[in-house]
């Protein structure tokens, strides 16, 4: 375990004892922050790679998936099938400017909106897009709360559920503004995700050599840098533009859905990790995280590493690389689709949300308390 991951009852003071590993940590962070023989992607600060494991981790567990057994459960719950999330999440804010990003992240659904910061042109009109984007997230987590009581077989599928979140949140907003969504809902031994824009998910699964995108949302683009958005006017605003004007909706999100099992892990984030993050270097990442079911099958248990700190791993690389004036990020690849030469990383504010698929009997008793939604300040 590297020196920057403490256990959850550590109190800050000198370690008492070692912990036994079945394997010897003989990789440095400064050897784990060089190029990847696996991945083959440029290097990342030691920074990014604190309270993770080192490389040592995927060598020792390559060739080595979660038995079948592991992902039966014959529990029954409330979500239907015995399986829950464990979530964190990590947010960045751009260096100028209000950051608006908001995120929820609770033990059954996920969502993150980033505010349309160009709207700030209109703030002498009450727009607000941080605002807008942080109720955006609160009205989809209340709808999401208000339906979760009914029984499995009486749900919608899930997929609808989070388009139908994302129609709440559109329908009661109150600010002004306008803001790019994704929802996320876990019923039974499914996620459905409705994604309006560029935010986007990723479902991770651990492979024999290593860790592998199962399904992802690609974004929905306009034109060049024009994500599908939803969009609140004040009417003396929208006067000015009603003859032109067409707006996206709620119902204009492209609706997924995959089958999940405990160990895998989900991805939620805002344009400000995709446009900055190559798949293969959040793979890079994540080859270094120990998954909770994967901890049990090791005899590491409690060593599992925690969701936050795999959020904020990853929203640190995308930031370092937003920051360099010569790295080839995706929105460079992206801008050249269009006929835009651009280099460097694409500096915004980041969030990522992460979770791991659970079984909903682990940690019984000590659930996380419902999604509430956090914006930075």
């Amino acid at each position: 375990k590297a020196s920057g991951q403490k256990d959850a009852h550590d109190d800050g003071g000198p370690q008492k004892s070692t912990i036994v590993r079945p394997w010897s940590c003989s990789h440095s962070l400064a050897s784990m922050a060089k190029d990847s023989p696996q991945r083959n992607v440029p290097k990342f600060a030691s920074e990014v790679f604190e309270g993770l494991y080192d490389t040592e981790l995927s060598l020792r567990l390559d060739n080595v998936v979660l038995p079948e057994t592991t992902l039966s459960t014959s529990s029954s719950s409330r979500s239907g099938s015995g399986l829950r999330l464990w979530s964190g999440a990590h947010m960045l804010k751009k260096a100028q400017g209000a950051c608006e990003d908001a995120y929820f992240a609770g033990e059954d659904a996920l969502g993150v909106a980033d505010g349309v910061g160009c709207m700030v042109q209109f703030a002498s009109y009450g727009v607000n897009a941080a605002a807008y984007a942080t109720e955006l997230m609160l009205h989809a987590c209340q709808a999401l709360r208000e339906g979760s009581g009914s029984a499995e077989e009486e749900l919608p599928p899930v997929e609808e559920r989070a388009v139908a979140a994302m129609v709440a949140a559109e329908e009661n907003a109150d600010a002004y503004g306008a803001s790019t969504i994704t929802v996320l809902v876990l019923q039974g031994r499914q996620i459905g995700v409705a994604n309006l824009g560029d935010s986007g998910f990723m479902l991770l699964r651990k492979t024999p050599r290593g860790m592998s995108v199962v399904a992802s949302s690609p974004e929905q683009q306009h034109s060049w840098n024009c994500p599908y958005q939803l969009t609140r006017l004040p009417p003396k605003l929208l006067s000015r533009f009603q003859k032109t004007l067409t707006l996206d909706r709620a119902v204009d999100c492209e609706r997924f859905s995959a089958d999940v099992r405990p160990g895998d892990l989900l991805l939620l984030f805002t344009d400000g990790m995709r446009d900055n993050l190559h798949e293969q270097e959040v793979l890079h990442i994540v080859d270094c995280v120990l998954a909770p079911a994967l901890g049990e099958l090791v005899g590491l248990p409690e060593h599992a590493t925690p969701p936050q700190l795999i959020a904020r791993s990853l929203a640190l690389a995308a930031q370092e690389r937003s920051l360099d004036p010569i790295a080839r990020v995706p929105f460079v690849e992206y801008s050249k689709r269009y006929g835009y030469q651009c280099l460097g990383g694409k500096q915004d504010d980041i969030t990522v949300v992460a979770a791991w698929v659970m079984p909903e009997d682990v940690c019984e008793g000590s659930r996380p308390a419902p999604p509430v939604p956090a914006a930075a300040a």
